[in-house]
């Protein structure tokens, strides 16, 4: 998988992509990537949970809302993270890898 991760606010904010692992030391996941700012990167397959947190005077809160925006096709999640309800200071796009979503190569007769 590939992710896209914008920012557009003033606030230091950094997203924190945590993987499903058995007995993981966080309620089952551990912390398998850190971004900030504006990045792109690669996740291996598997499950993950995503938390955006703001640095506000040295103290780090969670965003005052979390919506899913609609997922456009070749898109797995579409993640927004507002420091207010109705704003989007983070967004987050999960894709599949292009050879994922490459189409199979035709059979020959």
């Amino acid at each position: 998988m590939s992710y896209q991760l914008s920012t557009n606010s003033r606030s230091q904010w950094q997203l924190f992509l945590m993987q499903f692992t058995p007995g993981g030391g966080h309620d089952g996941f551990d912390i398998a990537k850190t971004a900030s700012g504006t990045s792109i990167g690669r996740l291996p397959a598997g499950r993950y949970f995503a938390v955006a947190l703001r640095n506000s005077r040295g103290n780090w809160i969670c965003p005052a809302e979390v919506r899913e925006q609609h997922a456009t096709a070749g898109t797995i999640s579409n993640l927004c993270f507002a420091a207010q309800d109705g704003g989007c200071n983070v967004k987050l796009v999960v894709s599949p890898d292009a050879t994922t979503n490459a189409s199979p190569p035709a059979a020959t007769p």
